[in-house]
């Protein structure tokens, strides 16, 4: 074998080695992003409105002063609240022009129902 053919098989190897994505070989820089789109989905899936206090029955949010935010909180009281068989009812809210804070309190279905606006019938 000459000089010229051990340095072209050299080259050809290099080029194979750095021609992945974090270093994979071609074909798999699909799995990579794949895998990426999931790791970042799962850092944010946290993101969502996350109770300021959290003290045996009772979670304080405080979330900007808009109607998607004020429903992302009563949400995130509704699940935890649930994880006990619970009902959140609003104890307190109050908010500026910018931010708000609510608090919210787990209660049984029935001291719940207590609290609840009552309808005609």
């Amino acid at each position: 074998m000459n000089r010229a053919s051990k340095r072209e098989g050299r080259l050809k190897m290099m080029r194979v080695k750095d021609s992945g994505t974090f270093g994979l070989a071609r074909g798999h820089e699909g799995i990579a992003r794949a895998l990426l789109a999931i790791a970042v989905l799962l850092a944010c899936a946290a993101c969502g409105a996350q109770p300021e206090v959290r003290q045996r029955n009772y979670l304080t949010y405080e979330y900007p002063f808009t109607d998607a935010a004020a429903e992302a909180a009563y949400k995130s009281a509704e699940k935890i609240c649930a994880e006990t068989r619970r009902f959140p009812v609003k104890s307190s809210s109050a908010c500026s022009l910018t931010r708000c804070t609510t608090s919210y309190e787990c209660m049984d279905k029935a001291d719940a129902a207590k609290f609840l606006p009552q309808t005609d019938k």
